[in-house]
């Protein structure tokens, strides 16, 4: 059996072996998102590194990914984190987990992590906790958009169930992080009602 196929067999082995309740393919709600999650945070990828890690199936690849943080608004306050996702390409192997996010240097987003989940991605929801922040060539401004680049033009067209906005503006950073704040407060509140 060749390396390739063999890591390719073990990861598999090990995907299905780790299973976490996570439901690949299924969005959460923006609810859902803010409340997973941990930490929530705006950055800038400045560095990956995969690596082959041994574990009890055999040998994975695993991606260490490492953010310039811009701006936390959930979780303690960093000037950088440093996220692990299986999957991966060493020398000429490269392993692809559906729905574990790939990134590049350079890439801005605001990523919703749950910390505590080691498993194959520490992202709330896999891809759907990943929002890309892109410059609008028209207006220069930032942009948030979904995992796969479409737009967002509130809040609530996040949920999977809700009807996409199709016109509008779409939603700047300084909004999407608001957003955020006011569903932590609204959080906050549930929880201490006598307040």
């Amino acid at each position: 059996m060749t390396q390739r196929r063999a890591l390719a067999l073990a990861a598999l082995v090990w995907v299905l072996s780790v299973a976490t309740g996570t439901t690949i393919g299924i969005a959460p709600t923006f609810d859902e998102l803010v409340e997973q999650a941990d930490t929530i945070f705006f950055g800038e990828v400045v560095n990956l590194r995969s690596s082959s890690e041994k574990n009890r199936d055999g040998r994975v690849i695993v991606t260490r990914v490492t953010f310039k943080v811009f701006q936390t608004l959930k979780g303690r306050e960093a000037i950088q984190a440093q996220l692990e996702f299986l999957g991966g390409t060493i020398g000429d192997v490269t392993l692809n987990v559906e729905d574990v996010p790939q990134f590049k240097i350079g890439d801005r987003d605001i990523l919703f992590v749950n910390t505590a989940d080691r498993s194959v991605s520490p992202i709330v929801g896999l891809v759907h906790g990943r929002f890309r922040v892109v410059r609008d060539p028209v207006t220069g401004q930032d942009i948030v958009r979904r995992h796969d680049g479409t737009a967002i033009r509130s809040a609530a067209s996040i949920d999977p169930s809700a009807t996409a906005a199709l016109f509008g503006p779409e939603l700047s950073v300084l909004q999407f992080e608001a957003e955020v704040t006011r569903k932590l407060a609204e959080l906050r509140s549930r929880r201490s009602p006598g307040r």
